[in-house]
């Protein structure tokens, strides 16, 4: 397996202080309840949103640092990016329709409530959509941001639609 993916695995024991520097910088943010609440929800299949923003901010933490850039906004930035509290998936609550569009609008409405933000941190929750959403992230943090989601979706995808790769996935062991 790939180091990017062994980042992945590695992102469901952060609970665990397995990387103190990530957790530092994160920390306020994941004993909010609002930010716990995430855990009741379904993300992708049989993923929670909380494990879902954990592990995008986790990837996106190692990649800003590796790469020199601000790790703490991007981590901090991807735990708030999927901030909302409903399940889009119900078809009856015609509030949810366009959500893929609307979402990062209220996740940095609902980020607003618990932290400060920085303009970087809330250029990544308002971006994190692009392409879906017609303007592009302005800070590279963002963009790093909005590519970990679409990579920690495919897999948590991956993972939930093949009885394989989901058996091959839970039983991996976790390289720290």
């Amino acid at each position: 397996m790939g180091k990017l993916f062994n980042a992945y695995k590695k992102s469901f024991v952060i609970k665990n202080y397995v990387d103190k520097e990530f957790y530092d910088c994160v920390e306020d943010l994941l004993v909010t309840p609002e930010v716990l609440s995430l855990e009741q929800f379904t993300q992708h299949m049989s993923i929670s949103r909380l494990q879902h923003v954990i592990s995008v901010a986790y990837i996106s933490f190692l990649a800003c640092r590796k790469l020199g850039l601000d790790y703490k906004a991007a981590a901090r930035g991807a735990i708030l990016h999927d901030l909302f509290y409903y399940d889009w998936r119900e078809k009856d609550d015609n509030s949810h329709r366009l959500h893929g569009y609307r979402h990062p609008g209220f996740a940095v409405k609902n980020a607003r409530k618990i932290t400060i933000l920085s303009k970087k941190e809330e250029d990544i929750i308002k971006r994190h959509m692009w392409p879906l959403t017609p303007t592009p992230p302005r800070f590279k943090e963002a963009f790093i941001v909005s590519m970990s989601d679409k990579y920690c979706a495919t897999i948590e995808l991956a993972s939930s639609f093949s009885t394989r790769y989901k058996f091959n996935f839970l039983n991996l062991e976790i390289e720290i």
